[in-house]
């Protein structure tokens, strides 16, 4: 019986580590545009110290604006951990937020964030464990 026990416990912890090995797609849609130029940088992040800024990101994208939404996916994202999408439209092609003073110059989100104040890691983060879907809105001033 404890052999049994024993075997079963190993199987349940198995199998939990295999689901955070797995990955998975992060699809992002990005609404609220309102100017059709520029581009959309987006970051993916797991990194709650340094959020909402991303120094080190694990995964980044460019892409183009052509209509008043955009979509894009990353793939291949280790499942078991959480994570945040930050995003910012740069209009004026000079591949950095734009910044007024403190204030961002230039369209910009995160994931699961609406606008009432600074985001924050708690608000804009995910866990990671299957295909996840998510629309950012973009905020400008």
């Amino acid at each position: 019986m404890k052999n049994l026990l024993f075997l079963l416990s190993i199987l349940l912890f198995s199998t939990s580590s295999l689901k955070a090995q797995e990955k998975f797609t992060i699809t992002v849609n990005v609404s609220g545009i309102s100017n059709i130029e520029g581009t959309i940088y987006a970051s993916l992040t797991n990194d709650a110290s340094s959020f909402p800024k991303v120094q080190n990101p694990l995964y980044s994208k460019a892409v183009k604006v052509e209509g008043d939404k955009v979509t894009f996916e990353f793939e291949e994202v280790l499942g078991g951990g959480d994570y945040a999408v930050v995003l910012f439209q740069d209009l004026d092609n000079d591949e950095k937020m734009g910044m007024n003073g403190s204030m961002p110059a230039e369209p910009f989100g995160f994931s699961n964030y609406v606008m009432m104040g600074p985001p924050t890691w708690e608000d804009c983060s995910f866990e990671l464990n299957k295909n996840k879907e998510t629309t950012v809105r973009l905020y400008s001033f």
